[in-house]
């Protein structure tokens, strides 16, 4: 093996797989008329245009706590897919529970990839030894 050494147990990166890697890039860029030709990244998910963070935020399932600003004893848990918009519901009066206490903000959220182990966090804060370990922990 003259001058060279032996690596076991690895594969170094070819330039074949990051020629793809960086025409996968160009595949989600499209040009945008309206910025004279500058590029612009989207992601298409379900045929519409969404940043990357989106696209990421809206492959979880959050359990939340509120906080009432006017009411600090006050809390509600809920669970959602878009933390954002439902926290706008039950500021704007959305949400029959929340409305007398407004306005709400987010105490703390937990993500969750599964939705039935989320309904099932949620199931237990909801619960009296949930609502002390909330009391405790958050």
């Amino acid at each position: 093996m003259s001058g060279r050494q032996r690596v076991t147990g690895s594969s170094p990166v070819s330039s074949t797989s990051l020629r793809l890697e960086r025409s996968d890039k160009r595949r989600l860029t499209r040009r945008n008329p309206d910025l004279s030709g500058r590029r612009r990244s989207y992601y298409y998910i379900n045929r519409s245009k969404t940043t990357t963070w989106q696209a990421i935020m809206n492959t979880f399932y959050f359990v939340y706590i509120l906080k009432s600003l006017k009411y600090p004893d006050k809390h509600y848990i809920g669970f959602t897919t878009n933390l954002d918009q439902r926290l706008m519901k039950h500021n704007e009066g959305g949400c029959p529970h929340t409305i007398k206490f407004r306005p709400w903000i987010i105490q703390s959220y937990t993500a969750f990839t599964s939705r039935e182990k989320a309904l099932t966090f949620e199931k237990y804060l909801k619960s009296g030894s949930g609502r002390e370990f909330s009391k405790r922990h958050f």
